[in-house]
């Protein structure tokens, strides 16, 4: 099975860690980012990754190579302007696409979601998209149906929302940037050109009645460490735990 991760951004939030760090290689509990969501990929099946690159490409490369490719197959994907998520899945395009589905993982992001059971979900319901999602605080959430199919979205701080269906109430989830996307979902993408969030191709195929579908992660532990207290919170916490 391949994966996608999303390490081209310039983790700009990161403040002066990202200007000599790419946000993939910050560490936490002694294990770059990269290693770590590598390592969670590798036990849910994932042979192979594709990894796109932007920001100090050169640095993650040369890591790459000093970890003899983590043992897997290692295909990197450069941007020569950042592409967004949508961008940048439609970018490794001729990497990724083929029979079978692929996972997108943030290379910013921590968890202990369980990838096998998202993986199983996946295959069982054979969605277009399976978006792992968390009850938790967001100004711009996604919404579903009491079925969990996507059904809209919204975007607090701009005072926006798309909603479609017929479900009165919809549930509001986060999404924490791990994902299933089947290869069909590539002709949802034939349309957009430059930088894209996959948020709106999601919403899209779904509209048009594809299934894209939530995974509740929402006992999960999860973290994105896309700010330094962020970083620091989750170093203590696994500071912690270890002792």
């Amino acid at each position: 099975m391949k994966a996608m991760i999303l390490a081209a951004g310039y983790g700009s939030r990161l403040g002066h860690i990202s200007q000599r760090t790419p946000k993939c290689l910050v560490s936490v509990g002694g294990k770059t980012m990269l290693e770590i969501v590598i390592g969670r990929l590798v036990k849910a099946g994932v042979t192979e990754v594709v990894i796109n690159l932007h920001h100090l490409a050169n640095i993650v490369e040369e890591y790459i190579r000093s970890q003899n490719n983590f043992g897997i197959t290692v295909h990197l994907s450069h941007e020569t302007s950042l592409l967004g998520t949508g961008g940048g899945i439609k970018n490794a395009r001729h990497l990724l696409d083929g029979t079978e589905s692929f996972f997108v993982h943030n290379a910013d992001v921590y968890s202990e979601i369980d990838l096998m059971a998202l993986r199983h979900r996946h295959e069982l319901s054979q969605a277009l998209v399976t978006l792992a999602v968390i009850d938790r605080q967001n100004s711009r959430p996604l919404l579903f149906t009491q079925s969990g199919l996507l059904c809209g979205h919204e975007n607090q701080r701009a005072g926006t929302s798309v909603v479609f269906g017929s479900d009165p109430h919809p549930t509001p989830r986060a999404f924490t940037g791990i994902q299933i996307i089947s290869p069909r979902f590539f002709r949802f993408l034939d349309h957009h050109e430059g930088e894209f969030s996959s948020i709106t191709p999601f919403l899209e195929a779904a509209e048009q009645g594809e299934q894209v579908l939530s995974f509740d992660v929402s006992g999960s532990f999860w973290a994105g460490v896309d700010t330094p207290e962020r970083l620091e919170e989750l170093r203590a916490l696994l500071e912690r735990n270890h002792h």
